[in-house]
């Protein structure tokens, strides 16, 4: 989400015109600042997604894991498990 509101603050001041004519020299090294950050951007939304996807799928197999250790676990209450009355 945080990569959506990056790209759109970025973005606000794109041109979709290429600036290359006589006159319009004071724009290139503006579009080319631009695309180092929309590129920048892109980079660290792709990093989050695939660390996001691991985390994802660490956690689902431990989950898988505990299930397939004990497939009957029973109730999990601690004052039921550690009460005095027995």
């Amino acid at each position: 989400m945080n990569s959506i509101a990056a790209n759109c603050r970025f973005s606000d001041n794109e041109s979709d015109i290429v600036h290359l004519g006589a006159g319009e020299e004071k724009e290139i090294p503006r579009q080319v600042l631009l695309a180092q950050r929309m590129g920048t951007i892109g980079r660290w939304g792709k990093t989050l997604t695939v660390i996001t996807a691991v985390i994802g799928l660490g956690l689902a197999t431990a989950y898988l894991y505990q299930a397939w250790e004990s497939p009957n676990p029973g109730p999990n209450n601690f004052y039921r498990n550690n009460s005095l009355v027995k």
